[in-house]
């Protein structure tokens, strides 16, 4: 809980196994995240289209299996950054 990750963050996925070399290519392979739903995530939350603010926070949908939204603390309207990779 004392430490932070000073960086910008544009998608997190967690996964209930340890994903294999080949996983990790189809996701990275190109340098831009692809599509991992076929990988089965259980939780991923994605900082584009996905998410929406309501005001005051940010929330992102669940897009893995888990159905466990992510409602953001401390962040603005204005930290969302519209130059990510696609």
């Amino acid at each position: 809980p004392s430490e932070f990750y000073p960086g910008l963050v544009d998608e997190v996925s967690v996964f209930n196994s340890v994903l294999s070399g080949a996983d990790i290519m189809s996701i990275f392979g190109i340098g831009v995240p692809n599509d991992i739903s076929s990988l089965s995530p259980v939780a991923w939350y994605r900082m584009g289209e996905e998410a929406s603010w309501d005001g005051s926070d940010w929330t992102l949908t669940d897009q893995g299996s888990g159905g466990n939204d992510a409602t953001s603390v401390n962040m603005e309207e204005a930290d969302r950054k519209e130059d990510v990779p696609s």
